[in-house]
């Protein structure tokens, strides 16, 4: 038999729809959904800590940051504890999914403060997992170890004057900052999201981009290549100590002379782009063309000549 259910109190039930609610093993810590109008949109997944043993007294409820939480309805929380994954379902993709990604637990606070760590390639500006060690300098002196997914991390703690973070990654030279908290954080302002960026120790890095496209046969870049192109043009701006090369590969079809005229083109017109719309001193790019020279298969198909068609970039100090 089951006693009589009882509402656990005012501040998890409002006049919003809370549900699929879930409890961390010490029964401490409630995670639950909810559409109430203080998330990113739809119902959003939040967090609270018991504060005594009548199971009626909790916290004010803290809203996950992203990538946890999004626009679209977001539910059924459960942490897992021993790995570190937070399991969640989302309509992110536009039908109800299962996503996990780290977590670190909430640390007990009346008002908590979300740091949102980013690492990145500080050549290539991709995403980079890292080790981060984090230390806040004030009476608690809470430190902790976290790990990256995707390039990103992120915890939840008491407010204190400053805060001391390391990100390392083998081939990597470590990176350590030291942010006053409250330059990031205020009365209204309860997450901040931090950029790091880490430098390869090879002094040369080598990528391809798959997301560059051009009208065929021609150097006319599509405008579904801009947001890749943009990403590149702001490793640029930020870090005028490197310069690139760029290549531009063809398939086999046609004439060498005409293959390598059109790789040259295209290599250019991105070079151009970047110097144009990033200021980029074209000093800084060198164009190459290389046209059917150096397949990466043997254009036997369609899909291995697609494959072919590339644009690569070489960043070096």
């Amino acid at each position: 038999t089951y006693s009589k259910p009882e509402s656990i109190g005012s501040v998890i039930n409002t006049i919003y729809q809370e549900s699929t609610p879930y409890i961390s093993r010490d029964g401490l810590f409630l995670y639950f959904s909810s559409n109430r109008p203080d998330g990113y949109g739809g119902s959003d997944i939040y967090v609270s800590k018991r504060l005594d043993n009548t199971w009626s007294q909790w916290s004010e409820p803290t809203l996950l940051p992203p990538p946890i939480n999004s626009v679209y309805d977001d539910s059924q929380p459960y942490v897992n504890e021993a790995t570190g994954y937070i399991y969640f379902t989302s309509r992110r993709d536009g039908s109800s999914d299962i996503f996990r990604t780290l977590f670190h637990p909430v640390v007990e606070s009346n008002r908590n403060k979300t740091l949102v760590i980013h690492v990145f390639n500080s050549l290539t500006g991709k995403a980079l997992d890292s080790d981060i060690k984090y230390q806040l300098t004030d009476s608690t002196q809470l430190k902790g170890e976290l790990k990256t997914s995707e390039g990103l991390a992120y915890f939840t703690f008491i407010k204190g004057s400053s805060i001391k973070i390391t990100a390392a990654r083998s081939g990597f030279t470590d990176e350590t900052i030291q942010l006053n908290l409250s330059d990031y954080f205020n009365n209204e302002q309860s997450v901040a999201d931090i950029n790091i960026f880490l430098d390869p120790i090879s002094k040369e890095e080598k990528f391809t981009a798959n997301n560059i496209y051009f009208i065929q046969s021609t150097s006319i870049i599509k405008d579904d290549s801009y947001d890749a192109l943009n990403q590149i043009m702001s490793v640029l701006i930020r870090r005028k100590d490197i310069k690139m090369k760029i290549f531009g590969h063809t398939d086999n079809v046609g004439e060498e002379k005409s293959l390598i005229k059109l790789s040259t083109e295209r290599a250019n017109a991105i070079k151009n782009y970047l110097v144009k719309k990033g200021g980029i001193d074209p000093n800084r790019i060198e164009a190459i063309g290389l046209g059917r020279s150096q397949p990466l298969n043997d254009n036997s198909t369609e899909e291995k000549k697609a494959k072919n068609r590339r644009v690569e970039f070489v960043m070096y100090k």
